[in-house]
């Protein structure tokens, strides 16, 4: 659900358009009744329900981006604050809020909200009730506000690897695609690490990790085909994510349309082009790696699967975080001013009728409350006993992978030259 409107438009009345940001994250929407009252130096709106019964799981969800349209008498002036809460109502109420913005119609001012931060009666503050502070499109945001607000979006879908399964679910680069596009890095990872290991000798000085047998030289080969991969997959991705793509879309009244922010995309024909390139990229890499693997024996191989792990553990934990995280430093401390809108498409739905809040009472608050942090302790046991074995799994590989006879022979050799010891019973 893209657009929801609350009440029908009149003339006379007032327009505020009300764009609400869920965290990107798994577990962050919420199935509960949502209600805001907005702040202004003119009046207050007075409580308004967002959503109810009907629209459970259609707005709030993860990842979601939702317009909703309020029509008040009277204009609220410069906007102060804005409280907003929900009714702890579903199977999944918690809701991380990242931030909401407000535009009035008719002066088409803005004010942005940054939250970042729980509503839930068992994460963070343990409230249900939200005051966030108005900022006016003069107001220059704090870094860390915006900091939080650029890069909790880019990491979920900027991040190749870890977008596959943290997509946004109103993102038009598909989940098909980004595997298409990680099948086409790992393929040409391959080839480039081939084509060092034509001109390779054998390496002098190495070490073992575990059960595997590494090179500095194997780590450098690594590293080097993963940056010459960049560039080709680089122009693939920005292909997928520009393409102009048909939606059918609703408008709602006085709704700003996307077509300045379509316009500026690609074709949708270059879609074509995107596909053709990852293929050629996949089947010709493929190709080539199986004609230099025929000149290779087991230890070259071996070598060569080294380096492609090297090259995807370069790329997803290095390379992919730190430029996220490189390019929403940059852009929080040089662009301070609030961001815009974003721009999203789909259905529109109008809710005429009178809504009443109900709020919960305090005892099924407190139930609730302790179930969920029961639940939270549950899932926290279950990541440091998956993290502990998955370490104690690890530590075993490293300290007994490589054993070999010149320890029995050394240990020995210990034990002939201080005879004697094995008579001492008792120390003094």
């Amino acid at each position: 659900m893209a657009n929801v409107v609350l009440h029908r438009y009149s003339p006379t009345d007032y327009t505020y358009e009300i764009q609400i940001q869920t965290g990107i994250w798994q577990g962050f929407g919420t199935t509960a009744n949502v209600s805001i009252n907005i702040f202004g130096e003119e009046g207050s709106s007075g409580p308004i329900i967002l959503t109810d019964f009907s629209l459970c799981r259609k707005v709030f969800y993860r990842g979601s981006v939702t317009n909703f349209f309020v029509s008040l008498p009277r204009c609220l002036g410069k906007l102060v604050k804005l409280c907003i809460w929900h009714d702890n109502f579903g199977q999944s109420p918690s809701w991380f809020l990242q931030k909401v913005t407000i535009t009035e119609s008719h002066t088409k001012n803005k004010w942005c909200f940054f939250a970042n931060r729980w509503i839930a009666v068992e994460r963070g503050s343990g409230d249900l009730f939200l005051e966030l502070t108005a900022l006016g499109e003069n107001d220059r945001a704090k870094f860390k506000d915006v900091f939080w607000s650029k890069i909790s979006g880019k990491l979920g879908d900027e991040h190749l690897w870890m977008s596959l399964f943290t997509r946004p679910p109103n993102s038009q680069f598909t989940r098909c695609q980004r595997l298409c596009c990680c099948l086409s890095f790992l393929f040409s990872s391959m080839v480039a690490n081939a084509m060092f290991y034509q001109f390779f000798e054998r390496p002098t000085h190495t070490f073992k990790f575990g059960l595997m047998v590494l090179s500095w030289t194997q780590i450098m080969i690594g590293i080097q085909s993963g940056i010459i991969t960049i560039p080709v997959n680089m122009i693939i991705v920005t292909i997928f994510r520009n393409v102009k793509v048909q939606r059918k879309t609703d408008h709602a009244p006085n709704l700003n349309s996307p077509d300045k922010e379509t316009a500026r995309r690609l074709p949708q024909c270059f879609v074509f082009i995107a596909w053709s390139l990852c293929m050629s990229v996949t089947l010709t890499s493929s190709a080539f790696t199986v004609f230099y693997s025929i000149s290779w024996g087991a230890d070259i191989s071996n070598q060569w699967l080294t380096s492609i792990f090297v090259s995807l553990v370069e790329d997803a934990i290095i390379i992919q975080p730190i430029k996220i995280i490189f390019l929403a430093t940059i852009l929080s401390l040089v662009i301070k001013t609030l961001p815009g809108k974003e721009d999203v498409c789909g259905s529109t739905i109008y809710i005429d009728k009178e809504q009443e809040y109900r709020a919960p009472s305090e005892h099924i608050l407190l139930k609730a409350k302790e179930f969920g942090k029961k639940l939270l302790q549950m899932s926290r046991a279950i990541r440091n006993v998956a993290a502990f074995l998955i370490f104690s799994i690890m530590l075993t590989m490293v300290c007994y992978g490589n054993r070999d006879s010149t320890r029995f022979s050394m240990t020995k050799s210990v034990k002939d030259m201080f005879t004697g010891f094995e008579k001492v019973k008792k120390l003094i």
